[in-house]
């Protein structure tokens, strides 16, 4: 009898202003410094020298602007776009500045889209802006939109956006949390005893992701020389936002979402990338699973033992669905006799896909415009070296063919919100007229009651 296995691998700056007070009556060499004729003197790229003058000549404390105009003006270096996290009050740097004025900054950063954290909405309040959105990005879309002498500088801009609990959706990178955390206990620890524990329990995480890796490198080994085995990686890239447009107008609204899920083959060091809308499918275990299904099925006969890598993604990877597959596929394929799947230690989880999603990140960069899902679909197969990527188009019949297994859901198109479809109706000025009909045909909820 065929055997049937699962495995789990291994157990398992705050920007600094400093304020310099001139002077009422200046001396020349100090008029010197405040001219916008000659650039301000550098002590540090944290320290700014300031000033600005009231109508009744008095000096106040705030950031760096010329005094001539007096304007309510600011000149700050860029700061990175890093996540903005703040407890201090705004109206500690923005006395100089009205409660309507600060509230139209508030108003401007909240008209972007924002999206609540896929796995851990229990956990958190914060929402997420897009990605391909920077702070940089708004700020300059707020100096389009607001006069030269309205506009509030940087900085405070940087505060509002601190204290609405807001923050960008990070690339997926391999980063862990867990070793993060454990380094920082002991970094701050008191207690030798007590550092000594964190220490191991750091060592012991770290072994386990060594042993992880070192196992995934063994089985590519092995199936470099036996026909008969094959170690696949997979994993969801970041979701693609649909269209990409360079105009302003599209940071403001929804975009359709485009899901790819690529699975690398390690023995050919080649990938292939199952693509779809959100219309046409979710991204969650009945997806992924369908798309496995349809590799695994058409895999050649030879193959015997397969060997699967991912990351411990409950809702994609680590999931009943999946599970029910692979069963379904050890009764309908007779030659093959063992599936493996192994999940990486969490944080720990940079697999060949990975590399592959940054190819295709690379060449998104080379596109101006991609105005519909099947505009990235050829974007992926002309992405890399001839032959590197073959994409699939799971489309909402297909993808959806395995929900016999567990539930039994409609073989239908999934409908989006009204409010997204309101948004892609808007960028329709922005598209050629040929694509128009795909987004003015796209499903809502009340098109489905209709």
């Amino acid at each position: 009898m065929a055997a049937f296995q699962f495995s789990l691998l291994v157990t398992a700056q705050e920007l600094g202003i400093s304020i310099k007070k001139i002077p009422e009556k200046c001396t020349d060499k100090q008029n010197e410094f405040t001219s916008m004729d000659h650039p301000q003197p550098s002590t540090s790229r944290l320290h700014q020298y300031a000033s600005v003058y009231d109508s009744d000549d008095s000096v106040k404390d705030v950031t760096w602007q010329p005094p001539n105009p007096p304007a309510k003006r600011c000149y700050v270096s860029d700061s990175d776009d890093s996540d903005v996290e703040s407890n201090e009050p705004v109206e500690s740097v923005s006395n100089a500045w009205s409660e309507e004025e600060l509230e139209k900054v508030r108003q401007h950063i909240l008209s972007f889209p924002q999206y609540e954290s896929h796995y851990a909405r229990n956990k958190t309040t914060k929402k997420f802006l897009p990605s391909h959105l920077s702070l940089d990005k708004m700020y300059s879309l707020y100096c389009e939109n607001v006069l030269e002498q309205d506009r509030i500088c940087k900085t405070i801009y940087s505060k509002i956006f601190g204290s609405l609990n807001l923050s960008f959706k990070p690339p997926k990178v391999d980063t862990c949390t867990k070793c993060d955390r454990l380094q920082a206990e002991i970094q701050y620890s008191l207690k030798p005893e007590e550092k000594a524990d964190l220490e191991k329990k750091l060592n012991d995480h770290q072994e386990q992701a060594t042993k992880a890796y070192d196992q995934k490198r063994n089985d590519k080994i092995l199936s470099e020389n036996d026909e008969s085995l094959i170690v696949l990686s997979f994993d969801l890239q970041q979701c693609l936002p649909t269209p990409l447009l360079s105009s302003g107008m599209a940071f403001y609204k929804r975009s359709l979402w485009t899901f790819n899920l690529t699975i690398h083959n390690c023995k050919e060091k080649k990938a292939t990338c199952y693509m779809w809308h959100e219309c046409s499918g979710k991204r969650g275990g009945n997806e992924i699973a369908s798309c496995l299904y349809d590799y695994i099925k058409k895999l050649p006969l030879t193959v015997t033992k397969i060997i699967l890598y991912s990351d411990t993604c409950g809702g994609q990877n680590k999931n009943s669905f999946v599970s029910a597959m692979f069963i379904t596929i050890m009764k309908e394929c007779d030659h093959i006799q063992s599936i493996d799947h192994k999940f990486l230690v969490p944080g720990h989880t940079h697999m060949e896909c990975d590399y592959d999603h940054s190819v295709i990140e690379k060449a998104k960069k080379k596109v101006l415009t991609l105005h519909l899902p099947r505009d990235y679909y050829q974007m992926v197969r002309s992405a890399g070296k001839r032959g590197q990527f073959t994409v699939k188009e799971m489309r909402y019949g297909r993808a959806r063919e395995l929900n016999y297994l567990l539930t039994n859901i409609s073989n239908k198109p999934i409908p989006i919100s009204v409010e997204k479809k309101k948004d892609l109706l808007a960028l329709l000025p922005f598209i050629d007229s040929e694509c128009h009909d795909f987004y003015k045909n796209l499903p809502t909820a009340e098109t489905e009651r209709g």
